[in-house]
């Protein structure tokens, strides 16, 4: 195993993580920055996919802000 050349808490690669970030990766992001610019409600309206990579996005977004940034 090489060198990490990126570490974020307890998430490392030894790869570029940009060559990680797909268009639908961005899309995920992009629509989750959407869903809780407006308040982070109405899942049940949702395609279960979307629903599941909402949940996804916002437990690492909670665990990324429940820790002080460490």
């Amino acid at each position: 195993m090489g060198r990490p050349v990126w570490v974020r808490k307890r998430a490392a690669t030894t790869v570029c993580p940009v060559s990680y970030i797909t268009p639908q990766s961005l899309a995920w992001i992009e629509r989750f920055s959407v869903w809780k610019l407006m308040g982070g409600a109405k899942l049940e309206s949702l395609p279960a996919r979307t629903v599941e990579a909402l949940c996804v996005l916002e437990n690492e977004f909670r665990k990324e802000t429940s820790d002080g940034g460490q």
